[in-house]
């Protein structure tokens, strides 16, 4: 369904950078501007259950802010970030994993940038819009810690998934692990042979060892200078003068062996600061 000009006034709102406000927790919090050099727009469809998406559109040579006049474009790397969102969405289709990740599709846009004129009549990638706000948003105003909160630790028998999926998740990593990296290219339209090598590797070793062996042991992984100690759980909160966790919590700040910056060998003449070496000690 081509974008209308109806909704083109809620376009100018992405395009310039903001959508505005919304309210959590009793509290307002300001939509981020973002750091993309392509146009985001709100467009109506039929095609999500609220009615509208969002939609990314690359190449107009107009900028999104008056300093910006000669917007850079670059189709390759639009045609390559598309077929990389593509292959996501196939992969929710086929996991049973739409319920967390939002739906994403290409299709025509053919409208008028008002106050610009411009007139865009090219594909777009549509993605849906689901509303809630940044964790960047929370952490400055609410607790340091929030992202804690999502800690899967919490909420899975004994603090670990091993290999106790649901039911399509287990026969999505079977089934993929049971092909080799080019096909797995060819299947969901990777651009490049790492990424899909990445996502056999992945599922092969979910697949065979379990969630937690493919989190520390599987590849591709972080140079040993990039691999940290997992903070403990953090499962509840409390609010006395700030929020803090309900459990004792006393995350291990060691650090690891080699030059975080590179994630090559220490190579300063200063001392290396790590306690261990890194990738050994979870």
């Amino acid at each position: 369904m081509p974008l209308h000009f109806a909704a083109l006034w809620t376009l100018v709102a992405l395009g310039g950078g903001s959508s505005g406000q919304k309210k959590l927790f009793n509290t307002w919090f300001r939509d981020e501007v973002g750091a993309s050099p392509s146009w985001l727009f709100v467009a109506p469809t039929p095609r999500t259950a609220a009615g509208k998406a969002i939609v990314k559109v690359a190449c107009i040579p107009v900028g999104k802010h008056a300093r910006h006049k000669h917007a850079a474009c670059h189709p390759d790397l639009a045609l390559k970030y598309a077929k990389v969102y593509l292959a996501i969405e196939k992969l929710a289709e086929e996991c049973g994993l739409t319920d967390i990740i939002p739906k994403v599709w290409v299709d025509w846009v053919h409208a008028v940038i008002p106050e610009v004129g411009y007139h865009i009549r090219w594909l777009g990638l549509w993605m849906e819009m689901v509303d809630g706000i940044s964790l960047e948003n929370l952490v400055p105003q609410c607790w340091a810690n929030v992202a804690l909160l999502f800690d899967y630790r919490c909420y899975v028998d004994g603090g670990k998934i091993g290999k106790n999926w649901p039911a399509d998740v287990g026969q999505c990593l079977a089934r993929i692990a049971a092909k080799d990296a080019k096909t797995v290219m060819q299947e969901y339209g990777l651009p490049q042979l790492h990424m899909a090598a990445a996502l056999y590797n992945r599922s092969k070793a979910m697949h065979e060892h379990g969630f937690e062996w493919a989190l520390t042991e599987g590849f591709p992984r972080n140079p040993n200078p990039w691999r940290y100690k997992f903070t403990p759980p953090c499962c509840r909160i409390k609010h006395t003068d700030t929020y803090r966790c309900a459990n004792e919590w006393k995350p291990d700040t060691a650090i690891p062996f080699g030059d975080p910056i590179t994630g090559g060998p220490w190579r300063h003449e200063r001392k290396d600061p790590g306690t261990y070496e890194g990738g050994t000690v979870f």
